[in-house]
């Protein structure tokens, strides 16, 4: 009797976390900024992003790889100056 309870149980720990994850339903995309309509040439890219299986490219005009690259940088940055901070 101990020993079906102790397997019922131990199911229902390894089945636990797959039950959240389908609850919680697929990720968001992630947010890219669209392309502004100035005539400007697109540059794209492929970029995978977290939980994403197949790559996709991302259009974005020379100015707002620049903005994306300069705030990523900022991020990492910021990050890393919290880290010092006890």
């Amino acid at each position: 009797m101990r020993l079906s309870a102790a397997i019922v149980a131990a199911g229902f720990a390894l089945l636990a976390p797959a039950i959240a994850v389908a609850q919680t339903g697929p990720a968001p995309a992630p947010v890219v900024a669209q392309p502004v309509s100035t005539g400007a040439p697109l540059i794209c890219k492929y970029y995978y992003f977290y939980n994403n299986i197949v790559r996709r490219p991302i259009c974005l005009t020379a100015e707002q790889w620049l903005r994306w690259r300069y705030n990523t940088q900022e991020g990492i940055r910021e990050f890393q100056m919290r880290s010092l901070l006890p």
